[in-house]
């Protein structure tokens, strides 16, 4: 698949720095690699030294930024997406990634992950382990889509 620098640089700029920092540079391609360096530079971002346990600090606030923890794995992108705005509407913050770097660009089942910072960990897990039924599924995607249709915001 040839992915073009525009389309790369679109992906890394969606990420969050925790999730720009943690892709694994050795998988990337040579243009990969320089669409990601350029980001991290563009953000003022460094990735630690070897060895070192502590992340870096952002450059807007000088702060280290909250350890993040894993909730959820193994989910699709529309799963992904789904209970990061699940989260967001519950006040927690999330952040998606891809454990499959190689197919950034697929909606791949399987293929992604959601974490949240270390002191949302016990309530995002009961917020995403709460059931849902098909009927209840189906509903909400009919309002997002009418929703999105008339540009009415949902209730």
């Amino acid at each position: 698949m040839n992915v073009s620098a525009e389309e790369l640089r679109r992906y890394y700029d969606s990420l969050s720095d925790a999730a720009l920092l943690s892709v694994d540079k050795s998988d990337l391609t040579d243009l990969g690699l320089a669409c990601y360096e350029e980001e991290c530079e563009r953000r003022g971002l460094a990735r630690p030294a070897a060895g070192s346990e502590d992340p870096p600090s952002t450059p807007e606030t000088g702060a280290t930024p909250a350890r993040l923890v894993k909730v959820a794995e193994g989910l699709s992108y529309e799963e992904a997406r789904y209970a990061r705005e699940l989260l967001a509407s519950a006040g927690i913050p999330a952040e998606g990634g891809n454990a499959n770097p190689g197919a950034a660009f697929s909606n791949a089942a399987g293929d992604f992950y959601l974490q949240v910072p270390e002191e949302f960990v016990e309530h995002a897990r009961e917020i995403l382990e709460v059931p849902l039924t098909d009927e209840e599924l189906a509903a909400q995607a009919e309002q997002a889509g009418l929703d999105e249709d008339t540009g009415e915001e949902a209730p």
